[in-house]
Order: structure tokens, then C-alpha cells, then sequence
């Protein structure tokens, strides 16, 4: 259950534990949890997230730099990046939104990934060169390729794949790998949530795969063909979802530039905050809100030690990441995405 805090005419209060009973509730607060999701955005100005169904063959930088165009923005980032190969959900944050990336890693991800076991190749994927072809038994199954991948869930170390935007000593890996420079990846602490076995069609195998940032897919696939002793590679992959995003809420490039040209922006973006659930909000009133966007640190005094808080209006205004020091019972602004002379 997700903690509201109230700080309103120098109070803080606990939105968790009010009721409607209450005989003397305190005032001027709302007496329910505001939605997830506020609007932020003048008429002039887009600041908000626009999920993309990126299509196979391009890069997420083709993406952003398309959007860029589309839109006549040059404040567009993403959260995630897909290979060329890959297809899926891109969300793309715009304007103040592009603040709020960092957040979004505790929201998850999720993959359909096509795997083919026998082969392995030197990037993992349908696109390396093969280095290594073995027979595959008839007598692999969706609980052999389920046991195959257990050792995958929970907290691991991934070692990633050679051909990866990683950088060693200020180079990318991919570039050394092409240069035929000799090294070694070190591996990498990340999470994996569960891998479903979906369908098995040897040599193809389709898997489902919930996981944190920072996973590559193609090492699972690589990974878990090691373990069946076959080998595999990475044939396709699709993101399915990426936080609070799945595919059904994606648009395609050419349906954005579509709604840009109608000037219809505002009817399919997301406000920033709703990729921040995981975080408590404080519900602070219009001054005190002014004095955060002004870089000021506000005196509170939390009931509960919470450090990273959303922050809003009283009337809903989403308006940035606030931190509160415990010591000195101050909360300071972290990222404002609210800007005084919307009011």
C-alpha cells in the first residue's frame, strides 16, 4: 500500500491512516489518495511520456532522434535501450519528463524472447557470425528448458555479451570486439523475477522473461543453452512491457506523426509520476510548492523517515522529486518537473 503524506499551513500528516470517520480530520487536505497520474503540461509545452512500439531494424537512438523531429523537441530521452533486432515498448520521456528516467528502473521490464538451441553465434543474436553448431536431442522438453533456467532467477551475475554498448576504459565493447581486441566482460549483478516456458518447437524455443534493468537477453538465451549443453542464440526478442507500459498502450512513429499533425499530443501522453508509484507522496500547498521549484529547502518534521518523496499540489499538480533529511527536518527539491509560472 503505497504511504501519502500531507504537508499543508506547516503540518505533516499521514494520508494512511485517515478515515472518513475521523471526528476532527485535519484541513486543508483531501481526504483520499490523488490519482497516479497528474497533468502538468501548459498548452505550449509537452512534458510527459509517450510509449513507442519500436519496430525491428532500427536503433532507440533512431527513435529519439525521429521523435525529435516529429515533435520539434530536442528534450527526448528513453528509458531502456532495445537492439536493432529487438521490437517493443520504448517509453520516450519529453521535456521536464526526461527527469524522471532514473526512476523508472524499479518498475520492471518484460520480454518474449525466441530462442534457437544448437547454434551459438559471437553476439549472442541472429545477427553474429556462427562459431558453434551442436546436435540437439529430442528429448528436450519445456521441463528440461524449465530446469535449465532456474538457476537464472533471483539476484545472478550476468556476464554480458562482447557486442554490447558497455564500455571498458572509455570504449565500447562492440568496438573493441570488431577491432578484434582481446577481453574480457566482467559480469554484472542483476535480477531476474521468473522465466516462463511459453512454447517448444525444437530447435526453437519461445520464453517469457520478467526481469530488472540492466538484464541482457541475450546472454540468458546464450546462458541457458550452455546449461542444456545444446548452445543458443537469440533469434528475436520483443519487449512486452517496460514499467507501468505494456504494448497495447504503444503507439508507432508513424501513428505520432499522425497525432502531431492533428495536435491531439495531449490525448495520448502519460504524466511522468506514474512511473513512480514505488515512491510516497507529499501533498504540499501552492506556496510550498513554489518554494521547492525555487531550489528553497522546506522545514518538516515526518512522522514516518521517508526519504524520497513525489510531490504535488493540493490541486494535483505532479510537481517533482523532493529528499528529506531526517536530521535536519528539511525537504529539499531533487528534480522539479513543475515550473512556477504555470499558475
Amino acid at each position: 500500500m503505497l504511504q501519502y503524506i500531507a504537508y499543508c499551513s506547516g503540518r505533516v500528516y499521514d494520508l494512511s491512516v485517515w478515515t472518513k470517520e475521523e471526528q476532527n480530520p485535519p484541513k486543508p487536505i483531501l481526504y483520499e489518495a490523488r490519482p497516479v497520474v497528474s497533468d502538468t503540461m501548459s498548452d505550449k509545452t509537452l512534458n510527459g511520456v509517450i510509449p513507442i512500439n519500436k519496430g525491428k531494424g532500427v536503433t532507440s537512438h533512431d527513435v529519439v532522434a525521429k521523435a525529435r523531429r516529429i515533435l520539434h523537441e530536442k528534450r527526448i530521452g528513453h528509458s531502456g535501450t532495445l537492439d536493432p533486432l529487438a521490437s517493443g515498448v520504448l517509453p520516450l520521456f519529453i521535456g521536464f519528463a526526461t527527469r524522471a528516467i532514473e526512476y523508472t528502473s524499479e518498475g520492471g521490464k518484460a520480454y518474449r524472447a525466441f530462442m534457437r538451441l544448437g547454434v551459438e553465434t559471437t553476439t549472442y543474436d541472429a545477427e553474429g557470425e556462427i562459431v558453434d553448431e551442436r546436435p540437439v536431442s529430442n528429448t528436450i522438453d519445456a521441463a528440461a528448458l524449465q530446469a535449465a533456467s532456474a538457476q537464472f532467477i533471483g539476484d545472478i551475475l550476468q556476464t554480458p555479451p562482447k557486442y554490447s554498448a558497455l564500455k571498458i576504459q572509455g570504449k565500447r565493447m562492440y568496438e573493441l570486439a570488431r577491432a578484434g581486441v582481446e577481453f574480457t566482460p566482467k559480469p554484472r549483478l542483476v535480477h531476474i523475477d521468473a522465466i516462463t516456458i511459453v512454447s517448444v518447437n525444437l530447435p526453437d524455443v519461445v520464453l517469457d522473461i520478467e526481469c530488472g534493468s540492466g538484464v541482457y537477453i541475450r546472454s540468458l538465451a546464450h546462458d541457458i543453452g550452455e546449461n542444456l549443453g545444446t548452445g543458443a542464440f537469440l533469434s528475436n526478442l520483443v519487449r512486452t512491457r517496460s514499467g507501468p507500459w505494456e504494448l497495447q498502450d504503444c503507439i508507432t512513429l508513424e501513428e505520432l506523426a499522425e497525432i502531431a499533425e492533428k495536435d491531439e499530443l495531449r490525448d495520448i501522453m502519460f504524466a511522468a509520476d506514474i512511473c513512480m508509484t514505488h515512491l510516497p507522496a507529499a501533498i504540499l500547498t501552492k506556496n510550498s510548492a513554489r518554494q521547492l521549484i525555487q531550489g528553497l529547502r522546506l522545514p518538516v518534521k515526518l512522522v514516518h523517515p521517508y526519504e524520497t518523496l513525489r510531490a504535488y499540489t493540493c490541486e494535483g499538480d505532479f510537481v517533482g522529486i523532493t529528499r528529506y533529511d531526517a536530521e535536519t527536518e528539511l525537504l529539499a527539491p531533487v528534480k522539479m518537473m513543475l515550473y512556477e509560472n504555470v499558475w
